[in-house]
């Protein structure tokens, strides 16, 4: 007896203990179901260990561990859960809501190296009433939602909220009894006669201008969205009316500060505004209400838009000029001289002066990279360059007094043999005043540094001249 208790039995000593009681030949099935078994449980146990998931079971003793011991190791986030007493009773509740309901769903979050873990469980219900619960790290699906969720509400030009998150905003607010709210309508006055005149890219650029501007200016407690084309809203809240009366004020000389400072960055912003004192807020009639303002102030600012990005055009342009003093009085000297020796009436003489300041207004439209470039242009950016007699022709066009200069800027780089641009025009049919501005630009050019040659001297200047007789 004790020696077959000392005995140390093996799976092959067991299974001859039945050679009394069965059949020798049931023996090699047994054998290879046994064997079947086992190479089951190490594929499980491989798939398990293989898993980025973390398996737990709810046993009948109402408790959760670990599916295999070799995962408490294996995964990082196994010990942060058991440990944390919060997320282990949510994993107990969700096996106590599968037994009832055969599967069931929760989110939780826990603490792993000072870093915040979203995970999804999943519990389902087994034959025995043990409950296999699956936890998932969806950490980065939950921020790819909010990625998501922020590209929704952000405006894709200013990177500013947009109208989709301001009427959730206003829906947010709306019935809701508060106190002291004030609700701002800011517009770029004139965007549209950008846009026309020299494109999208342009507005969007204006846009991005207003929309730092309005986001310093209304900085603290606040919060802004550009709710359309042109238009910007920011909400305020507690405010009293007072405050947002100082504040509209402060608005206005901060923008006329902004305006006529040497920075060539300027922009025209229109507002309105709206106060909410207490009770029952209604921000639709709020958002009327500021309109309604915005459109008074509105209705004479778009002659006077205009006249200010010509403005803003123009010093842009010299800007970007070097030695410009010197090159607007070389202009100067050169309609005096062209006028005189061609015995233009005073009235054509005020009319070159004007052109002589306007005739590459045109040049606005055009990227910055091409007036900075140093090696000559490439075709494509010639092309480009042409581009710019259209643009001042289309610009001058929206000013009745520049209008009649209009057709002359668009000429200005045609050439006497037909050779020039845009049209091709030949002799004749140029206008005098474009083929005396053609002159004085080509001079001006050769008696100045430009980004890509140093000026000629005065000799080879007139035998350039000379030269281009006739063409």
């Amino acid at each position: 007896m004790s020696e077959s208790l000392n005995k140390n039995y093996t799976r092959d000593s067991i299974i001859g203990l039945g050679e009394e009681s069965f059949k020798k030949n049931y023996y090699p099935e047994l054998l290879q179901k046994i064997t079947m078994l086992e190479k089951l449980q190490n594929r499980n146990d491989t798939l398990i260990n293989a898993m980025r998931d973390i398996l737990f079971i709810y046993d009948a003793k109402t408790q959760i561990k670990p599916f295999s011991s070799t995962r408490i190791e294996s995964h990082s986030l196994m010990s942060p859960i058991l440990a944390n007493a919060e997320a282990m009773e949510n994993l107990k509740m969700g096996a106590e809501q599968a037994l009832k309901h055969a599967s069931y769903e929760i989110t939780f979050t826990v603490e792993d190296k000072e870093k915040l873990v979203h995970l999804e469980a999943r519990f389902n219900k087994t034959q025995s009433d043990e409950v296999i619960i699956i936890v998932r790290d969806i950490s980065d699906i939950v921020e790819l939602q909010k990625t998501h969720s922020s590209l929704l509400n952000l405006d894709p030009i200013s990177k500013l909220y947009n109208r989709r998150w301001f009427d959730s905003k206003i829906n947010e607010f709306t019935k809701v009894t508060a106190k002291h709210m004030a609700l701002f309508i800011l517009e770029v006055t004139g965007l549209q006669f950008i846009k026309t005149t020299l494109g999208q890219i342009h507005s969007e650029q204006l846009i991005v201008l207003a929309g730092e501007i309005i986001s310093v200016f209304f900085s603290e407690n606040t919060t802004v969205a550009r709710i359309s084309f042109e238009s910007f809203a920011v909400i305020i809240e507690d405010i009293s009316e007072m405050e947002t009366e100082a504040l509209a004020k402060n608005f206005e000389t901060f923008m006329a500060k902004h305006n006529n400072s040497t920075n060539t960055k300027n922009v025209l912003i229109s507002y309105g505004y709206a106060h909410h004192s207490e009770g029952i807020i209604n921000m639709e009639t709020m958002f009327v209400n500021a309109n309604s303002f915005l459109h008074l102030s509105t209705l004479t600012q778009y002659e006077r838009a205009k006249r200010f990005y010509l403005k803003r055009f123009l010093k842009t342009i010299e800007h970007k000029i070097s030695n410009r003093e010197a090159s607007k009085e070389c202009k100067k000297v050169l309609v005096n001289e062209f006028s005189r020796l061609l015995n233009l009436t005073s009235y054509k003489r005020k009319k070159l002066h004007q052109l002589s300041r306007l005739y590459d207004i045109g040049e606005i439209g055009l990227p910055e990279h091409i007036f900075q470039k140093k090696e000559s242009l490439s075709e494509m950016e010639w092309s480009i360059v042409r581009s710019h007699t259209m643009i001042g022709e289309k610009l001058l066009t929206e000013f009745p007094e520049y209008k009649g200069l209009a057709n002359f800027v668009l000429y200005h780089h045609e050439n006497w043999d037909g050779s020039g641009y845009p049209y091709g025009l030949f002799k004749e049919a140029i206008p005098l005043e474009s083929r005396i501005i053609r002159i004085i630009d080509s001079i001006v050019a050769m008696a100045h540094d430009l980004p890509y040659r140093k000026k000629i001297a005065c000799e080879q200047l007139i035998k350039e001249l000379k030269k281009g007789a006739g063409k």
